[in-house]
């Protein structure tokens, strides 16, 4: 997306990291924590018209990792279980948050769970709380795919039938496409 921070891109009025913070706070998340990165003012600016929780992640170019470990430092204490979602996900809907939440809250045995469509995993990604300091550990650009390979038989796919799970924006392209109504 080149140098600007596309969390701040206009996609339909709004910054692009709205979307999937609207999304989580409609489907009842709290708290919930947001992390930034470079921009840090900026997207707190962006988003400041509620009572939202921000933590800056001073290592953001490390990686993807970084900004999760940040995050999960933040909030692992609160809860038993905690979703990692994205901030470029314009059309992700509280359902989905709501499927993959209520997914690992009715079933004790299951640790991680993974919604998917057409095969392909999307976010949020929800983990309990035995997964909480390997998460906190994470660096690099990686994410979290080595924990949830690590869950084994205890880590779930969640089949959801929106492809919006998986429709971030990482190109011009998908930018356009969001703006032609896609």
């Amino acid at each position: 997306m080149g140098t600007a921070n596309k969390l701040l891109l206009d996609v339909g009025g709004r910054p692009l990291v709205a979307w999937p913070v609207e999304a989580m706070e409609a489907a009842g998340i709290d708290p919930l924590v947001i992390v930034t990165g470079p921009s840090d003012a900026r997207v707190r600016a962006a988003l400041a018209d509620r009572n939202r929780r921000f933590v800056h992640n001073a290592d953001a170019d490390r990686g993807m990792g970084s900004s999760i470990a940040v995050g999960v430092a933040a909030l692992a204490d609160e809860v038993d279980v905690l979703l990692i979602c994205l901030g470029d996900l314009p059309r992700l809907r509280p359902s989905h948050v709501r499927a993959v939440l209520g997914a690992v809250r009715t079933e004790p045995e299951v640790t991680v769970v993974v919604p998917t469509h057409d095969g392909r995993r999307g976010h949020p990604v929800a983990f309990r709380a035995q997964h909480f300091a390997a998460l906190r550990a994470l660096e690099g650009d990686f994410g979290a795919r080595g924990i949830v390979h690590g869950a084994g038989t205890r880590a779930r796919e969640l089949v959801l039938e929106s492809p919006a799970i998986l429709r971030d924006v990482d190109t011009p392209a998908a930018l356009a496409e969001l703006d032609d109504g896609g």
